[in-house]
């Protein structure tokens, strides 16, 4: 059995940092060298039906690798422009729409990106303070949201795995009157 592809894609003639694609297939978004003289950092964003460019983005980064995140649902995407910045900004994964920026550079975002974190923190969308601390004992290497944004998943330096729901700890926090918003 042959694979045919739906469309060969050479914009990135030098190197692709990352490539991320929503749950459903239909977008992706790339993120890598290209141009004339294959030193042109890009981020573009396709059609995951037809592989047409539906949006393009400039960046300044020059570290070699990526943040590019998309959110569990892959709605929203985020993203480092610049080597030093401290900040993340959001974009609608079907558009590249600017959605606003978050606090602090952020590698995990929840749905929609309503709940995201930093190091070992989790932070509302529009929050510069953490919402809670997670893991304040010891080392995690990083966090996920489950795809509805039910549960977060982390790995702690020990080896040991902890799952969270989210909706649980919400809950019994506001039964003694600590509890957050879901939005």
């Amino acid at each position: 059995m042959e694979l045919k592809a739906i469309k060969e894609i050479k914009d990135f003639s030098r190197h692709v940092y990352a490539d991320k694609a929503t749950f459903d297939g239909s977008y992706f978004v790339v993120e890598g060298l290209g141009g004339p003289d294959g030193e042109t950092r890009m981020i573009k964003g396709f059609e995951g039906l037809t592989g047409n460019e539906v949006w393009r983005m400039p960046t300044q980064a020059k570290f070699d690798g990526s943040w590019l995140t998309l959110d569990p649902a892959g709605q929203t995407l985020t993203l480092k422009l610049e080597d030093n910045a401290r900040t993340s900004p959001l974009f609608e994964v079907a558009t590249g729409k600017p959605l606003g920026t978050l606090a602090k550079s952020s590698a995990y975002l929840g749905p929609d990106a309503n709940f995201w974190s930093h190091g070992s923190a989790l932070y509302r969308r529009h929050d510069k303070d953490p919402l809670v601390s997670i893991a304040i004992d010891s080392q995690n290497t990083g966090m996920q949201f489950s795809s509805i944004g039910h549960h977060l998943a982390w790995g702690n330096a020990d080896g040991a795995i902890v799952v969270c729901d989210l909706n649980a700890v919400r809950t019994r926090l506001a039964n003694v009157g600590l509890g957050w918003p879901s939005r």
